[in-house]
């Protein structure tokens, strides 16, 4: 009898081995769809893949933050600080408190250029339109414009958390993000899971020590909330206009403009100018027009970066000597020829359609001092702008 309770012992103790070891085989060995699909129950392998996409997925943003770091330390190299200033003073990882410029404006008024020049300083991080998920919606007053407000708010901390809406719009419109190359080359240009994660985002954005926010969907008014913060922001904004004459034929190039009154209706565009001069006479220090930035955009953009704490930079130089000679591209391209980009207008636009918009634009044009025409003689011979400064 002894021999054979000996044998049952050593059967009974492979059996328990062989569970053992069957349930850390299960647990912690990454295997095959094939033999988790066909081989075991669903309650051991769907959590487990849940697990092991999720683990993948933290490790691989954790690759992608630390290769950024290294990156942006790359781009500020050599960088001219000024006297007793260093990255970690403005690298929010670090503690520090980025530099950030806003451009508030409206649709086709220049700002794709302008946010270009600022976002080829090196270690710019770029939030690009980033109330685009509103549509085409000019943001007043209103639920809206608290929630725009919050908004803009949040990602200027590079808080991207509770922000649906803007990532399910993003995945369907990857302009959302494409703008901000540094980042969006980081995830292949959408094709991996960590371009829709926020927590990514949130912490790609706290490694860089520059950034610059465009929006064209809110107004003015809305900005007196950032400007009580802009000490603590570390912000500056800057109002950019356009003749509403150049802005209206820049639009009807647009598929999202017909049917959107806050876009194709001039009397809206003007008297959105309109309040926008009024708040700008006591809410924001800087002002330019498209027209004298093109102009001469080597001297303003200087002007612009010493107002919003940017050092000139030779990839500033860069950028504006290769995109400011020749029209290349389409209607959305920044590659333009600056001195004449502005006035196409004059020449695509009929006389009837120019009076049209003079006749709904007259306060406008007059106080940010655009010319307006009495006839087609003077088109040609009197150049639509005028000097100006804000009273």
């Amino acid at each position: 009898m002894a021999p054979l309770k000996r044998c049952t012992y050593l059967q009974l103790g492979s059996f328990l081995l062989i569970i053992i070891a069957l349930f850390f085989v299960i647990r912690y060995i990454p295997f095959t769809n094939m033999i988790a699909r066909n081989r075991l129950p669903k309650p051991f392998w769907e959590p487990l893949e849940a697990d092991l996409a999720q683990t993948r997925q933290v490790r691989r943003i954790q690759n992608l933050l630390h290769a950024k770091e290294r990156s942006v330390k790359q781009e500020l190299m050599n960088y001219p600080w000024p006297s007793g200033m260093n990255s970690s003073w403005v690298i929010p990882k670090y503690g520090g408190n980025p530099i950030r410029a806003m451009i508030l404006t409206t649709w086709r008024s220049g700002s794709t250029f302008l946010g270009d020049v600022l976002k080829s300083h090196p270690a710019t991080y770029y939030h690009y339109e980033p109330l685009i998920h509103f549509g085409i919606h000019q943001i007043r007053s209103g639920p809206k414009a608290h929630r725009a407000q919050e908004t803009l708010e949040k990602l200027l901390k590079c808080n991207y958390s509770n922000l649906d809406a803007y990532f399910t719009y993003a995945q369907k419109h990857h302009e959302t993000f494409a703008h901000n190359e540094r980042v969006w080359n980081s995830c292949q240009r959408g094709k991996e899971q960590s371009c829709w994660n926020p927590q990514f985002w949130g912490s790609m954005c706290k490694l860089f020590p520059f950034q610059v926010i465009k929006t064209v969907r809110v107004r003015a008014n809305l900005i007196e909330r950032f400007l009580e913060q802009s000490k603590s922001l570390n912000l500056r904004i800057l109002l950019l206009v356009r003749d509403p004459r150049g802005t209206m034929q820049s639009r009807t190039h647009r598929v999202w403009c017909p049917g959107n009154p806050d876009c194709e209706d001039p009397a809206m565009l003007c008297s959105d100018l309109v309040n926008d001069y009024k708040t700008a006479q006591h809410l924001t220090k800087r002002v330019i027009r498209y027209e004298d930035f093109a102009a001469n955009p080597e001297v303003h953009s200087k002007e612009i970066l010493k107002f919003v704490g940017f050092q000139s930079h030779a990839k500033i130089d860069e950028f504006l000597k290769s995109h400011t000679n020749a029209n290349i591209g389409g209607v959305s391209s920044t590659f333009r020829d600056s001195k004449t980009a502005p006035y196409h207008w004059k020449k695509d636009l009929s006389f009837d359609v120019i009076q049209t918009i003079q006749g709904k634009c007259q306060d406008a044009l007059n106080l940010w001092g655009y010319r307006t025409y009495a006839n087609e003689s003077q088109l040609l011979n009197l150049h639509s702008v005028m000097p100006f400064v804000l009273k």
